[in-house]
């Protein structure tokens, strides 16, 4: 089950304890954990689970799949087909018949089609035929967002998809939830756009420049929610708190998209902490005993301008 932005339905995919001033630091620490040191040995849980596979250790598989989960090779060889495909230039013909021959053996994929103008890989499955398009030849806007087409849209899917967000007329939201690479694993926090096109549902993925249907997209990138999702709308009126709080605290960002309703107590945390501290600040306080000083003065002099215009007037 997927959850909209919506009060009554706003669960998150990523849930921390509750944020205080007191626990701060404890809380910046969780997120550290959740967002980074979890990623770190989920690839190295990946690399080990690849190198088992290819030498078909079955002790080290089973061990491996205790540890972390399941592993699923050919769901990560799609996208790896994917990701390599969009690239300018894309792939030589036996590079990618080298990756068809083994997204075949899954048996979810039944054919596999390389087409051009716009490049596009044509999936065919069991359940229907899905279509993985080129983002930047669909769209040719997208060619202007940088290195759309090389590998440097790699690692930047939160800022990326909020830079889309600001620029996509057609109705969408920005969703944030965990991919797997490889297996259960081997996990990591991402963003993407999901969006209404033609009446059918869609993703935008700026790190693979992708065009897809969800429902393939969800399948080849082994989401299983709970996925979080924001409306353009929200995004801008709130820019200037995920501003805020990028700049305190990058990770503070990923929390954003993540459970927007926690970033927003830290942020009215932090705007409290500042102004307690400002409170304390010597200067703060003669600035604005001054700047009372003088506003109180101003209504004096007001008032007596105009209790003199009044007296002549009550005399006669």
């Amino acid at each position: 089950m997927y959850f909209e932005d919506l009060n009554f339905l706003n669960l998150p995919a990523v849930k921390f304890k509750r944020p205080n001033a007191k626990n701060l630091d404890s809380f910046y620490a969780d997120i550290f954990k959740k967002f980074s040191i979890d990623e770190d040995n989920g690839i190295k849980w990946k690399d080990e689970a690849y190198e088992a596979l290819i030498k078909d250790d079955k002790e080290a598989i089973a061990r491996l799949e205790r540890e972390g989960g399941k592993i699923i090779f050919v769901d990560d060889a799609i996208d790896v087909l994917i990701d390599n495909y969009m690239l300018e230039g894309g792939l030589s013909e036996e590079a990618a018949n080298s990756h068809k021959s083994t997204i075949l053996k899954g048996g979810y994929i039944k054919d596999i089609e390389f087409k051009h103008s716009p490049e596009q890989i044509v999936f065919t499955t069991k359940f229907g035929t899905f279509k993985a398009s080129k983002l930047s030849e669909v769209f040719p806007v997208f060619k202007q967002f940088p290195g759309i087409e090389t590998r440097d849209r790699h690692s930047k899917c939160h800022a990326a998809s909020i830079d889309v967000s600001s620029v996509l007329m057609d109705k969408h939201k920005v969703a944030t939830g965990y991919v797997y690479m490889f297996g259960e694993g081997a996990k990591y926090l991402h963003t993407w756009i999901e969006l209404k096109f033609d009446g059918r549902d869609f993703v935008i993925d700026t790190t693979r420049n992708l065009f897809t249907p969800k429902k393939f997209y969800y399948y080849i990138r082994n989401i299983e929610g709970p996925v979080y999702k924001i409306s353009p709308k929200t995004i801008e009126k709130e820019m200037h708190i995920l501003e805020y709080l990028t700049h305190h605290n990058d990770w503070l960002s990923k929390l954003y998209l993540s459970n927007r309703h926690q970033a927003l107590q830290v942020y009215k945390i932090l705007k409290a902490e500042e102004e307690r501290e400002k409170m304390q600040d010597p200067l703060y306080q003669a600035a604005k005993h001054f700047r009372e000083s003088m506003i109180a003065a101003d209504k004096r002099d007001k008032g007596s301008k105009k209790k003199s215009k009044t007296e002549p007037s009550q005399m006669q």
